[in-house]
């Protein structure tokens, strides 16, 4: 049986994996919590200034071995992974490699090289693991700023080219901050802060203020479901575009003016005319 797929039957994924950072205060944890289905590992002990109600079960972390042993339990009652925050993370794995093998610290209290060789290989391994189980993964970050000549610009806070690695595999990056008196975050990188769109989602979203008693489902009301649905629609109308081309084929070769007025009454993309109108033209002299 032949291991190729199927331009449109392509599996699409139903997870994704993100990043939201920004401003103290902007309630990043809370957002971050109204994932599908979330389970916190809370590197930051944040989790205590969530409002009650919104809360969800957490793995208060005290070493990146509570983080390993996590893994290995069953998370099957869980849909969204959420990390608070990444830096913090970060420094368990420095902590938790530089125990086993002090040599990756040098005298002077620097890190060797090396060691950030095993963290972007351990950041690798948690998400496979996590997409494996089929899990939304959300990273939650501070902020900080860094300067390049006269302009300064935002950035997810972490040590070394953590975060580099990382954000190469998110679907988004969101950058959250308080507008007057209202929250946002956006999805639109430009010269002030980073931020990465590959779901398109929309540039900019306002986060709704949370009542007494009101659901926390801004990231599965504006992120996920809208992006899952994208996706497949995209997929079926790639399929159909598909069979579109697939039936056009068909007519190829018998009268090409034939051909051509048959074309016409078909429901054609604009991609799909070029690709049988080139095809039909290299089989006649058209």
């Amino acid at each position: 049986m032949s291991k190729i797929t199927r331009a449109n039957e392509i599996k699409i994924p139903e997870t994704v994996i993100g990043l939201i950072y920004g401003q103290p205060g902007v309630s990043k944890t809370t957002t971050a919590l109204s994932m599908p289905k979330p389970l916190l590992i809370d590197t930051d002990m944040g989790v205590s200034r969530v409002q009650a109600e919104h809360r969800c079960d957490t793995v208060q972390v005290e070493s990146y071995q509570d983080v390993i042993d996590v893994m290995n339990e069953d998370l099957s009652d869980y849909d969204s992974i959420v990390i608070d925050t990444f830096g913090n993370l970060v420094k368990y794995m420095l902590a938790y490699f530089t125990e086993k093998d002090p040599k990756l610290l040098t005298k002077g209290g620097t890190y060797n090289i090396k060691i950030w060789g095993l963290v972007k290989a351990e950041f690798g391994t948690l998400t496979f693991k996590l997409r494996q189980m089929k899990k939304n993964i959300l990273f939650v970050a501070h902020q900080e700023e860094h300067k390049d000549g006269e302009n300064i610009y935002i950035r997810p806070k972490s040590q070394g080219s953590a975060i580099e690695d990382v954000i190469e595999m998110l679907d988004f990056m969101g950058y959250c901050e308080m507008l007057g008196k209202r929250r946002s975050i956006s999805f639109s990188p430009c010269d002030r802060y980073y931020a990465k769109n590959s779901i398109k989602l929309d540039d900019y979203i306002q986060i709704p203020i949370l009542e007494h008693n009101t659901p926390n489902t801004f990231m599965v009301d504006y992120i996920i479901k809208p992006s899952i649905e994208r996706r497949k629609t995209e997929q079926l109308e790639h399929a159909k575009e598909d069979k579109a081309i697939a039936e056009g084929r068909k007519l190829i070769g018998k009268d090409p003016n034939a051909t051509l007025e048959a074309f016409k009454k078909m429901e054609l993309s604009p991609y799909a005319k070029g690709v049988l109108f080139k095809e039909l033209c290299n089989s006649t002299d058209l």
